[in-house]
């Protein structure tokens, strides 16, 4: 049985090992602060490395699942990285998502130190890695690939050789251009389908019925339908990133990008809006938003780094969202706050948990009803790592 080291235990890096040491396979992990926790690992015997070095120098085969090819290319070739500690015949597997080109560069050096490489990215989402049923598009020798596959099946449901080195990583960027273009496309439908007045349930059956039927919408189904974002935790960020990717790799081909640069600088323009870190799904706007600030002038700030926006209406009043989606829109129509407490707000000030009370009494025409939701309100101004909050409707 081959050692196996493991570097990346991310939301699809954690339930890659988690399945290598359920088929009883002998697995290390990288310490790292960037790790989901790890300590159900040790309790089924992983061992841990603080060292990429000391931990290739151990093993017979390492398995990279970062970000991308800037975290690949430090991994790799950093002063402690794996080409320092790496012996002959060592086997790299890269699951991460990367630049072709790039991905060839590093290869060549790790065939010129004595080792073999397998680019082997995968596509589904951590609910299949915790299940062990993702697929994997792998590029390199066919031989390597046949020698491999027991690992991968650890952990995979489907398994597709794609060519040479590169090839996974190609095909992962065109799976991936066509998947997030297709959820950024249905966004921006379903927003169209509001402002034209269709109900979303008679928009969502009328598309599944029909040519708009596939994966992207039932993963967004849900969102669409009830609010519910876990059908699809891939964030605004990793697309950026993926359509970047997909860009370079179309442009060296010297392939057509005009609808791929389209979805990239559109997501582009999402993550100026909301946080990047939010998931694909918040790409689908706010029809609460549309519909309460109707005739609003608006205007954005920032409140302890998060996001907002106040709109000034024609009667003078006011109306502060935020991060959003959290609160119906009957309480953003009910919601009658002081310009007091907009001004506290625009004014960046953070309150402090003595101010609460006064707060609370500056709530105009306000039942006490609401008041829990105003607590939420001002924990979120007091947290600036909670961004998923909505400041609502004021009238003077």
């Amino acid at each position: 049985m081959k050692k196996i080291g493991m570097i990346g235990i991310g939301m699809m890096g954690h339930g890659i090992a988690s399945n290598l040491l359920n088929k009883g396979q002998s697995l290390s992990v990288l310490e790292h602060a960037g790790n989901q926790p790890i300590d159900d690992l040790k309790d089924k015997g992983a061992r841990s490395y603080q060292s990429a070095k000391e931990m290739a120098n151990q093993n017979d085969v390492v398995i990279l699942c970062v970000t991308g090819s800037p975290q690949v290319e430090a991994v790799l070739t950093g002063e402690d990285g794996v080409l320092k500690g790496m012996r002959p015949g060592t086997i790299i597997i890269d699951c991460s998502t990367a630049v072709p080109t790039s991905t060839e560069h590093l290869a060549q050096m790790v065939l010129e130190q004595g080792g073999r490489f397998l680019d082997a990215p995968m596509t589904r989402t951590p609910k299949e890695a915790a299940e062990g049923r993702l697929n994997l598009l792998v590029g390199g020798d066919a031989q390597l690939y046949e020698e491999c596959k027991p690992i991968l099946s650890c952990f995979a449901e489907n398994i597709v050789h794609a060519g040479c080195i590169g090839a996974g990583h190609r095909m992962k960027l065109l799976h991936n251009y066509v998947s997030l273009g297709m959820v950024t496309l249905l966004a921006e439908a379903s927003a169209c389908a509001h402002t034209a007045g269709i109900d979303t349930q008679t928009f969502v059956d009328v598309l599944a019925m029909g040519g708009g039927w596939g994966a992207p919408l039932e993963r967004l189904k849900p969102f669409l339908t009830n609010g519910d974002s876990k059908g699809l935790r891939f964030s605004i960020a990793n697309a950026v990133k993926d359509l970047t990717y997909y860009n370079t790799m179309a442009h060296d081909a010297r392939a057509d990008r005009t609808i791929a640069d389209a979805v990239k600088r559109t997501l582009e323009l999402a993550c100026q809006e909301i946080p990047p870190e939010d998931e694909m799904p918040e790409l689908v706007p706010d029809s609460d938003e549309e519909k309460y600030t109707d005739g609003a002038n608006k205007d954005s700030f920032d409140i302890n780094s998060t996001r907002a926006s106040i709109f000034v209406f024609p009667d003078e009043s006011y109306g502060i969202i935020g991060f959003k989606k959290y609160i119906s829109g009957d309480s953003i129509k009910n919601y009658k706050l002081t310009s007091k407490f907009v001004e506290f707000l625009r004014k960046k000030e953070t309150p402090e948990e003595s101010d609460e009370e006064t707060l609370l009494k500056n709530i105009g025409k306000c039942s006490s009803k609401y008041e829990h939701v105003i607590k939420k309100i001002l924990k979120s101004v007091r947290d600036p790592i909670n961004k998923k909050c909505m400041f609502l409707y004021n009238n003077t």
